[in-house]
This record gives structure tokens, C-alpha cells and sequence, in this order.
């Protein structure tokens, strides 16, 4: 049995479908697959999707969370998906029940691979791993060693953007978000810029991106301080880019045009680094703007660094869900069993990721080589809290969006806000009045 993408199937239709065959149940109905918008996919593509019959039994996931303060806004979207996975299934007749297996990798790409070699030890074929580009990278050949799907919601390094390999990744890499920074600094008139970089797969790979955007942009004072991820201070390096922000006033550079850019996972050793110089820290306008790379709505900001964010309106750019009643009633869900928002970006394409490996391991059997060969085609046929999730030929999300934020206290209360909104089809920025 085959469905074309594309072709455009009603709820009835699959209840129709699904009271036929065991096979159809798999396709049909999908809560998290056709939506209210009522198509497989809001674009004709040419995927094929084969189905097997429903399988039977526990299935277990894998999940790895790359720090604590990471599960947090991560596991609730995850909770969510497996729910209505395993309501579908209840609902359809399918004799399958998915769970999860949960481990912490503690901030270090070594205890990463430790969780995933014990995940892959119980059987595990399918693994939702760290949003951490560098515990990705380290382990991405053994994922490929041993045939089993790795599936990242916020890995982004244009370093292991390979094709044909076992992970995907359900977001855009920094090859494309490099163009929302391009544009944002021509935008706001940023003509200098300093950037810290972790030297590890995420911070130099987005770091070089940007580097090679900025300079054909014409900036001419572009300079990178490197940061050693295992370190858990920056005093030192702060105390560099204050010495290069003084350079770039004395070049005539005005406190407006010149911006310090963070691009990393440890964004509260960098901002309370740069705190130690009065200079850097005088807020945008006044002194330099400070931005981040994709950490906004990083929640490690405003519970441990909320002064020293609000003060300067830390600003940064995450990858943005895109407008829909999908996205809604996820908001909706997640709202009802965390307690907060969805501010966190890789919330939903958490959330998106477990439906797509999940809908793979329904359509092909949970068999790691199986799971490879369909996701790409599931993907290009699923519509889901992120929008449409059709992936590139290296397993990345095709299509980028981002949303700017920036910290801001509002009734005493620290918080993250959006006021801009990038379009990667148009390359265009529209700002909100927040």
C-alpha cells in the first residue's frame, strides 16, 4: 500500500481507511501527522510512503537531554508526543505501546556517548538525542556503526550536516541561520562585531558561517575570541573583547554599530564574564549591543543570569515555529503539563521529532536501517507543531524561520519577548512592537 504526499486525504476518509486494514491504521488519523489543516503535506512533493503492518508490543525510544536545565522545557514536549502516540494507537487498534527510556548526558559530550552505548546495549533503534552539536558529533559514527537513528531537536552545526548518515535533524543548520544574522546586522545598522565562540562542532561551525557572511556584507571590524566549552569562566576572555570593543571605538565605530555576539551553550559563564566590564555592559545604545546566537528563550538565562540579561536586553535569535492551530493546541498542552509556554524553540521540535521517528518506526518496523530509509519520506508528509517538517538531502530541516527575543523585566518578572520575526524564503525581518 502506498500514499502519495500530496494527495489530500479528510479524518473521515482515514477512519474509513483504518476500519479496513491494520496497515491503513498506521497512516491514518495521525494526530500529530495531517492536522486540522487537513493535508499530508501543504506542498505536492513526489515521497512515497510504503507501510507494514502494525506492529505489536512495548517499543522503546531513547531520549538524551544534554544538561538538566535542558529537560526541563525538553521532556514535557516529549511526554505530550508519546501521550498521543500511544492514544492513536490505542485508538487505531494497533497493538503497540511506545516508551521512554531517559537518560542526562550532564553537559559533556563523554557521558553522552556512555548513555547512548547503554541505550543501544538494551536494543534501542531510534534515539532522541542532546541538542548539543558537539555530543551529536561525537556520536554520530557510532550511531552509524551501529545502525541506529539518532534524531536531534536543536543540534545546528553546519559540521554534520552529511548525507546518508543516521542522524536528522529537525531544525535548520547554522549554514541558514547564518543568513538571518547576515540580514539582521544589515538591518540594524551593525557595522562592527565581536564574537566569543565555543571551539567545538556548534560554536566554530556557525562562527565560520557567519564570519564569511559578514565579511562579503562589507563589515570590516570582525573579530572572534575563542572559548574552551569545558571551562566554566570567561573573565579572561570578556577582558579581550572589552580590549577589542575599545579598538573599535577608537576606529570610529559608534557604542550603536557595534554588537558582541555569543555562539555557545554556556551562556551564563559568558554574560557574567562580560558583567566584569562596566564598559560592556552599559546596555544597547549605550554601549554594545549583546546578542546570542540561537539561545533565545534559553531558560539557564533568565534563572541564573537575570541582572546582567535585563540590563543589556540579551538579545538572540531561536528557530521559530511556524503560526499554525497545530502549534496552537501543542502551546495549549504543553502549557496544561509544564506550567509555562513554549518559549524553549526545540520544545516543539522535540515534540515534531518523537512524532516523525515514532510514525517511521509504525510505517517500517523498529529496525534502525528501516527507520533511516522511511523518515526522510515521513517527514516530507508531516505537518506538525513546527510547521512542515520536510527535510534537505542532509537530514536537515529545508526551511528555516526565526524568531528574535530579547530578555526584559515586565512586572518585576524576567522574561524572554519576541520582537522579531525572520523569513528564510524571503529573507526578509518584520519586528514586532513588543
Amino acid at each position: 500500500m502506498e500514499f502519495m504526499s500530496g494527495e489530500k486525504v479528510t479524518r473521515r476518509d482515514v477512519v474509513k481507511l483504518a476500519g479496513a486494514t491494520a496497515a491503513g491504521l498506521v497512516v491514518g488519523g495521525l494526530g500529530g501527522w495531517f492536522g486540522r489543516e487537513g493535508m499530508i503535506s501543504p506542498t505536492p512533493t513526489n515521497a512515497t510512503m510504503t507501510v507494514k503492518p502494525a506492529l505489536s508490543g512495548q517499543i522503546t525510544i531513547g531520549i538524551i537531554h544534554a544538561v538538566p536545565e535542558e529537560a526541563g522545557p525538553a521532556q514535557p514536549a516529549y511526554d505530550i508526543a508519546l501521550e498521543e502516540i500511544n492514544a492513536f494507537c490505542a485508538q487505531s487498534g494497533i497493538d503497540a505501546t511506545f516508551v521512554a527510556r531517559v537518560e542526562g548526558a550532564e553537559g559533556t559530550p563523554t557521558k553522552a556517548l556512555e548513555r547512548f552505548n547503554a541505550l543501544v546495549g538494551s536494543g534501542i533503534q531510534l534515539v532522541m538525542s542532546p541538542t548539543w552539536s558537539g555530543m551529536n558529533k561525537v556520536l554520530l559514527d557510532p550511531a552509524n556503526a551501529a545502525k541506529v537513528v539518532l534524531i536531534s531537536a536543536g543540534s545546528t552545526s553546519p559540521q554534520l550536516a552529511i548525507p546518508n548518515d543516521y542522524l536528522f535533524r529537525i531544525c535548520p543548520d547554522d549554514n541558514q541561520s547564518s543568513l538571518c544574522l547576515n540580514k539582521f546586522t544589515a538591518v540594524t545598522g551593525i557595522k562592527a562585531v565581536i564574537a566569543g565562540y565555543a571551539t567545538d562542532a556548534y560554536g566554530t561551525g556557525v562562527w565560520g558561517a557567519n564570519q564569511k557572511r559578514w565579511t562579503d556584507l562589507g563589515l570590516k571590524f570582525i573579530q572572534g575570541i575563542p572559548l574552551d566549552p569545558s571551562k566554566n569562566e570567561y573573565i579572561g576572555e570578556a577582558g579581550t573583547a572589552d580590549s577589542y570593543y575599545a579598538q573599535a571605538l577608537k576606529a570610529g565605530y559608534k557604542p550603536n554599530e557595534i554588537a558582541i555576539f555569543y555562539f555557545g551553550s554556556l551562556h551564563v559563564p559568558w554574560l557574567t564574564g562580560l558583567a566584569k566590564y562596566p564598559e560592556l555592559v552599559k546596555g544597547p545604545g549605550v554601549g554594545p549591543g549583546v546578542f546570542d546566537s540561537d539561545g533565545a528563550g534559553e531558560p539557564v538565562v533568565v534563572q541564573f543570569a537575570p541582572e546582567i540579561a535585563s540590563k543589556v536586553q540579551y538579545a538572540g535569535y531561536s528557530f521559530a515555529p511556524s503560526s499554525s492551530s497545530k502549534f496552537a493546541d501543542f502551546a495549549t498542552a504543553f502549557q496544561t503539563k509544564a506550567g509555562y509556554p513554549p518559549n524553549w524553540a526545540w520544545s516543539a521540535t522535540g515534540y515534531d521529532g518523537l512524532w516523525i521517528g515514532a510514525l517511521s518506526v509504525l510505517c517500517a518496523g523498529n529496525s534502525g536501517p528501516a527507520i533511516q530509509k522511511i523518515l526522510p519520506s515521513v517527514a516530507s508528509s508531516y505537518y506538525g507543531a513546527t510547521g512542515w517538517c520536510v527535510l534537505n538531502d542532509a537530514g536537515d530541516r529545508k526551511y528555516p524561520s526565526y524568531n528574535f527575543q530579547r530578555v526584559v523585566i515586565d512586572n518585576s518578572v524576567v522574561k524572554w519577548v519576541t520582537y522579531g520575526h525572520y523569513d528564510g524564503s524571503a529573507d526578509t525581518i518584520t519586528w514586532s512592537n513588543s
